[in-house]
Parts: structure tokens; C-alpha cells; sequence
């Protein structure tokens, strides 16, 4: 599977390896593809710009700054009709502003704004919950697995995101729709937690 990762840092790194070294094509992209190249080598896939990422991933992972997400420009908001796209992103109140205001507000759950922002596109909120030192170091580990809350109002886009999930070495726990993304958003107690599923699960009382 082709997976195009808009934004470049540490999140959308950790990710971009497990993804790659579980065998599926990675893009890393930012608003400044020129200086991704030896990153991009580094975890075994390529880079290239911001609207290459949308066009070409068969799934997109965003990795940006949760805010950001309503900047994108209206070419690859469109690119992204259509397609998964998983929201790894969390809102925080000193650097999101009015947009971790208005999920606040709002009540429905960060994964709900980004869809809101998103016309057309079948967003999961999914990986948000956990560090990317704890993905690159716990990824695979035997034993229970760390638990990966995943929510969407699109069953086929919980089907992917469980499986690219699994692919990175973590256990998907299936919580429901968008709006339920408001039990593992920050400040919320599996949220930044490293707890196993069987652990996540219980917390949100979920099978």
C-alpha cells in the first residue's frame, strides 16, 4: 500500500519506518520537501511535496500540527477526496488556539473537526494517543500490545486503519464513531498513557 505522510516530524517519522519496514510504500512530505531527502532515505521510503503525498498515497497519514489541518491548500484538500486518511494529530490549547477551542466547544471529539475540515475524505482518528519514542521503542513487543484507539464514521476506513495498525506492531481498539474520538483525546486517561489493549479497552469499556 502506498502511504502518504503529510508532515515530516517526529511523529510522521516513527510512523513512515514502521510503515516502510512493514513492507508499504512511504512519502514524507512538508511544505519543504527539499530537506527530507536523507530523512526520507533513512526510514526507507521518498519525499516530495505537501500535494505529491495526497495525490499519490493510497492512504494519507496527517502528522501535522493539529491546527494546520484547516490551512491545507484547496488542491490537496481535493486530492484527498475519497481516500482514508488517518489524524494522528492532537489539539493543544497554546499552540492550536481557536481550534482546540472550538473542539472543545463542540464536544464531538478532535477527529470530528478534522472532518468537518475535510469534505469527502473517510478521516480515522487512530495513533494520536501515543509518544513516537514509545512507537519506535514498543512497536512489536511481545505480550500484550500497546492498544491504538481508532474511530471513524466509515467502517471500510476502520478496516484499513486497523490493519496498518497491526502492521506497525500495536493492537487497533475500535471505539466507534468519530465523535467517540473525545474519549482518547488529551487530558483523557489513555491519552499519552502507553497502556496494552486489553488495558485501553477496559478504560473505555469497549470489547
Amino acid at each position: 500500500m502506498r502511504i502518504g505522510i503529510i508532515g515530516a516530524g517526529m511523529m510522521g517519522g516513527a510512523l513512515g519506518r514502521l510503515l516502510a519496514d512493514a513492507g508499504h510504500e512511504v512519502l514524507l512530505s512538508s511544505r519543504h520537501p527539499e530537506q527530507l531527502g536523507e530523512r526520507a532515505r533513512d526510514i526507507g521510503g521518498q519525499c516530495g511535496p505537501i500535494i505529491q503525498a495526497a495525490t499519490w498515497g493510497d492512504v494519507i497519514l496527517l502528522a501535522i500540527p493539529f491546527g494546520s489541518t484547516e490551512d491545507l491548500d484547496m488542491a490537496v484538500k481535493d486530492a484527498l477526496m475519497h481516500k482514508v486518511v488517518l489524524d494522528a494529530s492532537n489539539p493543544i490549547a497554546d499552540r492550536d488556539g481557536y481550534a482546540y477551542d472550538e473542539v472543545q466547544e463542540a464536544g464531538t471529539g478532535s477527529g470530528s473537526w478534522t472532518q468537518r475540515r475535510l469534505y469527502g475524505v473517510h478521516v480515522v482518528k487512530c495513533f494520536n494517543t501515543v509518544h513516537y519514542e514509545v512507537l519506535e521503542k514498543e512497536a512489536h513487543r511481545e505480550g500484550d500490545r500497546i492498544g491504538i484507539p481508532v474511530a471513524s464514521d466509515h467502517d471500510d476506513a476502520i478496516e484499513t486503519a486497523s490493519q496498518l495498525v497491526r502492521d506497525c506492531g500495536f493492537e487497533p481498539v475500535v471505539v466507534g464513531k468519530l465523535a467517540e474520538s473525545k474519549r482518547f483525546d488529551p487530558g483523557t486517561a489513555v491519552w499519552n498513557s502507553s497502556m496494552s489493549a486489553p488495558e485501553v479497552k477496559a478504560a473505555l469499556g469497549v470489547e
